[in-house]
């Protein structure tokens, strides 16, 4: 048997690619294409969109995903999958077979999914997404090249210029800002969820400079606190509460070998 010598870096390459070094992000927007028949769902990844909070932040440059598109179009190896919801044993469509088109525009990518409504949990997602109950788009990538910027204060911005995209997904929570739209529905949920208008709050914090709020915004500040605290369960305090603690909490301290004092 003949064995081939390799390099350090040569054996350090190749346990990279087994690793398969995938990213996941959730971004954009999903909803049923107008005008195909109920039946084609269409992902939306835009371009120029910077990502939320996430230690640093992210932006998909244009062009991006130009060469990984192209690529998927012709090569079976570089295929791009569309599942439901990240889930490989959930295939909806693939641009092999052609029933999944990815069409780069300027203002970011839209992957078309054309599902078979013949399949249960085709036909459930596209429930979903005309019931409004799934809204984002997630999809799964390999970076092969990005840049990286800092500002005076520290802080991160990645800009990702060239990314191998693997597949694209509807998922429920979209984690990336997409537009005024989209805070304006976040609002609104609120407002579903917990009764409150959190318009007012979001104008105030808004106003925070150097992180104090305005001497006359802070009434109104300590109004929503108070609001917001109601929604928090009440929780007994336990640490000032010896019987409490011990009818709680002893047996599980024992468990980790913590004994409390007698009383």
């Amino acid at each position: 048997m003949t064995t081939t010598k390799r390099s350090i870096d040569e054996c350090r390459s190749a346990l990279k690619k087994l690793a398969w070094p995938r990213e996941y992000r959730e971004r954009g927007k999903v909803e049923i294409r107008a005008g195909g028949e109920g039946r084609t769902i269409d992902m939306f990844v835009p371009f120029g969109s910077e990502s939320l909070d996430m230690g640093f932040r992210e932006i998909i440059e244009p062009g991006a995903m130009s060469r990984s598109i192209g690529k998927g179009r012709v090569s079976r190896r570089d295929d791009i999958f569309a599942l439901f919801s990240h889930d490989a044993s959930q295939p909806l469509a693939r641009q092999a077979n052609d029933t999944l088109m990815v069409t780069e525009r300027d203002d970011g990518v839209v992957a078309s999914a054309t599902l078979v409504p013949e399949i249960d949990y085709h036909q459930r997602t596209l429930q979903l997404v005309k019931a409004n109950l799934i809204r984002g788009t997630s999809f799964g990538f390999e970076v092969m090249r990005d840049d990286w910027e800092y500002d005076e204060e520290g802080n991160a911005t990645r800009h990702l210029e060239e990314i191998r995209v693997f597949e694209f997904s509807p998922v429920v929570f979209p984690a990336y800002q997409e537009s005024e739209a989209e805070a304006r529905s976040a609002l609104a949920h609120v407002k579903a969820s917990l009764g409150a208008d959190a318009t007012e709050l979001l104008a105030i914090l808004r106003e925070v400079k150097d992180g104090k709020v305005p001497l006359e915004r802070r009434d109104a500040l300590q109004s929503w606190i108070t609001k917001l605290g109601g929604y928090v369960p009440e929780i007994r305090a336990a640490y000032d509460d010896s019987d409490y603690i011990r009818a709680k909490g002893d047996s599980r301290l024992k468990q980790f070998g913590v004994k409390l004092p007698a009383a």
